[in-house]
């Protein structure tokens, strides 16, 4: 019977058996020095690239590559992205490792009061500034300031003049002094100024706020309701507008304009067209 010829594995296993044990001993010693150069040749060659990025980075950073120059204002649509970006103008010029965007935040918040705001770096040159609004009810108007509120009454923005068209002024209230941006001002009356507010808020719960421009706390203790197309309408208190919301919700729903309407003598509107 023919014999099975023997694998090159087994004939290396046997041509290594027949060493002598100082020979193996040097090929291994041999082969771990092999390994050991290729691994730090490896090391130097990686020490080589990083050093030499370091250094790269190190001239750009010198030379202002890395400087902020942009900021950018993203997730807003009623806060004003100039004014935002006027708050942040402080860190232009520095560069975009060393930024402190913490004290960027604590700086809007201080400012503009949002629900969330998030600063991150875009490199070589840009902060982009990521906002969460709050929502914002009405604006109130003093001498010095516009103080914008949301539905508790509580200010959530104060800027030097009025930035946000699509949200509606509240006037006739007294009692806005120099208030800071978080705190709750006593608006007076205040009767007058919780049923603004009940106005102000059923409007806004269904989507017609955008349609008005102003509400009036008029001086003999009605309201009047200022639209966009330039319809003013007269209610007397909170039950007088909710009994006729339906004919209110009508008018702002078919923009309608140029017309004086007085509600404040129940469910029979008086309706005067008025000459565009």
């Amino acid at each position: 019977m023919a014999r099975k010829p023997k694998s090159s594995r087994a004939k290396a296993i046997k041509r290594n058996k027949r060493k002598p044990k100082s020979t193996r001993a040097k090929a291994l010693k041999r082969n771990k020095r092999k390994r050991i150069f290729k691994r730090l040749l490896i090391t130097l060659c990686v020490l080589a690239v990083v050093g030499a990025a370091s250094y790269e980075m190190y001239v750009e950073i010198n030379k202002g590559y890395f400087d902020v120059r942009h900021i950018e204002v993203i997730g807003n649509e009623a806060v004003d992205s100039k004014a935002v970006r006027g708050i942040c103008s402080s860190s232009e010029g520095t560069c975009i490792f060393i930024v402190d965007v913490n004290k960027m935040v604590a700086d809007i918040e201080s400012s503009i009061k949002v629900k969330s705001i998030r600063i991150t770096r875009k490199f070589p040159d840009t902060l982009i500034v990521s906002i969460e609004e709050s929502p914002v009810l009405c604006a109130v108007l003093t001498k010095d300031n516009v103080y914008y509120l949301n539905g508790d009454q509580k200010v959530m923005e104060k800027t030097d003049y009025l930035e946000r068209t699509n949200v509606p002024v509240l006037s006739g209230l007294t009692g806005m002094d120099d208030e800071n941006v978080g705190t709750v001002p006593i608006l007076q009356p205040e009767w007058r100024s919780a049923m603004a507010f009940s106005i102000l808020n059923k409007l806004n719960e269904d989507g017609r706020l955008s349609k008005i421009s102003e509400l009036n706390c008029t001086q003999n203790n009605s309201f009047k309701l200022i639209t966009k197309n330039n319809v003013t309408i007269d209610v007397k208190d909170v039950d007088n507008f909710t009994a006729n919301y339906e004919y209110i919700s009508y008018v702002l729903d078919q923009n309608q304009s140029n017309m004086d309407i007085d509600l404040k003598n129940g469910k029979n509107p008086v309706v005067k067209s008025r000459a565009q």
